[in-house]
């Protein structure tokens, strides 16, 4: 097999891996208004859209939507019938989304809870070592702000293609 095979090879599925990540954030944002019209949610959709939240991109896409389109309430309910399902590990990141989506409500003991189950499961995770540190130091309201002034000065492509 030749290099440029090999190349091909690899750009083809780091391009079929950002094509993923953009169904996903699509998913998200659809349940969410699925869910507005019609109050009701599918587990199955609501546990693959909490699951992709262990990609960072597709994570913080989701948040930059919460966060720049005040709509708090983006993730909340995928991640109520997604949380349960996902114990451990792959519940930590969407325990996060969840613990930033309670701080911009200023539901403070939801955001202390979610949080919580975010460290005691993914403890050495940055992300949530940071909205951890940030909640003890100030509770949701500082959570919520530290969230608006990161996602203020950044643009979607940003958040969704950071390395470029």
């Amino acid at each position: 097999m030749s290099a440029q095979t090999l190349t091909i090879g690899a750009l083809a599925v780091a391009q079929a891996h950002e094509d993923w990540r953009d169904q996903m954030i699509s998913l998200g944002i659809e349940t969410y208004w699925q869910y507005e019209m019609t109050s009701q949610i599918d587990t199955d959709t609501a546990v693959t859209v909490a699951n992709a939240l262990n990609d960072i991109r597709v994570r913080d896409c989701l948040m930059w939507h919460m966060v720049r389109y005040s709509c708090p309430d983006l993730v909340t309910p995928i991640l109520d019938h997604a949380i349960p399902l996902l114990p451990g590990k792959p519940g930590a990141q969407a325990a996060l989304v969840a613990a930033v989506a309670f701080a911009l409500q200023d539901m403070e003991n939801e955001c202390a809870f979610a949080i919580a189950y975010a460290v005691n499961y993914d403890r050495d995770n940055r992300m949530i070592q940071l909205a951890g540190l940030t909640f003890a130091q100030g509770g949701a309201s500082l959570l919520k702000k530290a969230m608006q002034d990161m996602m203020a000065d950044l643009t979607y492509d940003e958040v969704r293609i950071p390395f470029k």
